[in-house]
């Protein structure tokens, strides 16, 4: 991604020099997302008619965003004036981890 960008006065706002193209160095950073999920179960057949099941569910998710976490690259903060025309939902990261423990009986009839 690429774009253009104009000096800003920290206090009023006013954009105080002409846009530039951003150099490769200061373009937005790639969306990055991961998740790591893990499940195991076991069945245990008490009778022909009767079978339990105990399960384990593990998962982990995170994501980097730098228009939630407020940098581009991971050093340049962004701040509220920082692009001026630009409004975000002001949503958090997210990041998760999840454990689910359940047990079920199957009965056959």
């Amino acid at each position: 991604m690429t774009g253009s960008q104009a000096t800003v006065n920290k206090i009023t706002g006013v954009q105080t020099g002409p846009f530039e193209p951003i150099v490769p160095t200061e373009q937005f950073s790639d969306l990055k997302t991961s998740l790591s999920s893990l499940q195991l179960w076991t069945k245990y057949h008490y009778s022909d008619k009767i079978a339990y099941k105990l399960s384990y569910w593990y998962e982990h998710y995170n994501t980097k965003d730098w228009s939630v976490e407020g940098t581009v690259n991971n050093y340049n903060p962004l701040e509220n004036d920082t692009i001026s025309q630009l409004l975000l939902l002001g949503e958090d990261r997210l990041d998760y981890d999840q454990h689910v423990v359940w047990m079920s009986v199957n009965v056959k009839f």
